[in-house]
């Protein structure tokens, strides 16, 4: 059952990715927006879409209130290109995992580590 689910949360993936890039014009969106994930509940009632945005901290929340606008369109849409017993019911989160990852990585080249002293003495 689990790659059943798999292959339908790549392809829900795909079918918004791909309809939000070539259908959706928005100038309030952010210029670049990426889903990284869709997790599909069991029965196929719910869809946990993550989405990434790039730009401004209002323009991501502009991002995420639009695609909330626009559930019904997108849920169309992939009730037209899915062949499902239910179209999924959409909840879109915005995703910050790689925000907090590039912070974590900025953090971490602010710090200032030394090498062991024997690390030292074998490149001299």
């Amino acid at each position: 059952m689990s790659s059943k689910l798999d292959r339908i949360n790549e392809d829900i993936k795909r079918v918004l990715s791909r309809t939000i890039q070539e259908e959706m014009k928005n100038p309030d969106m952010s210029p670049l927006v990426s889903i990284t994930s869709v997790k599909v509940t069991n029965e196929l009632k719910f869809a946990k879409i993550l989405v990434s945005a790039f730009g401004t901290a209002w323009q991501k929340e502009q991002t995420i209130k639009t695609l909330k606008k626009s559930k019904g369109f997108l849920k169309g849409e992939i009730a037209k290109k899915l062949n499902l017993r239910n179209t999924p019911e959409l909840i879109f989160e915005l995703d910050e995992a790689l925000e907090q990852g590039s912070r974590i990585n900025e953090i971490l080249n602010t710090l200032d580590i030394q090498k062991d002293e024997e690390d030292s003495e074998q490149d001299a």
